[in-house]
């Protein structure tokens, strides 16, 4: 007997869904917007292009007027006093002690120091 009441409630949840259907194909932003796709489809046909080629294609117009500029992110640069044996990593030049080593033995000679950069 479950196996019956089941089927039953399968049934009208079959009968629910086509009503649902049937509701959605009469409203008229469906109807559009159900054109739209399927000329879009045969657009794409013709053309030979995937629909990974017209997102592309949309988001590079979108993207020009809309992103914001991305900044690459700056590599490490480890530099080593010879003199005082002290590593300083940084990703700028305005790390405190890298500037303070500009101030007293200047700026061409601590930039000979660069080690490294990550």
């Amino acid at each position: 007997m479950p196996i019956l009441r089941e089927y039953q409630q399968l049934q009208e949840q079959s009968k629910s869904l086509r009503e649902q259907l049937i509701s959605f194909e009469n409203r008229e932003d469906f109807k559009r917007e159900s054109a739209f796709f399927n000329r879009l489809k045969t657009l794409m046909a013709d053309y030979n292009e995937s629909a990974l080629d017209v997102i592309k294609l949309v988001n590079t117009e979108k993207s020009v007027s809309e992103s914001p500029a991305i900044r690459k992110k700056r590599m490490i640069k480890e530099y080593r006093n010879p003199y005082e044996r002290e590593i300083v990593e940084t990703r700028g030049g305005n790390h405190k002690t890298l500037r303070a080593w500009k101030d007293q033995y200047g700026a061409e000679v601590v930039d000979s120091w660069l080690v490294e950069e990550k």
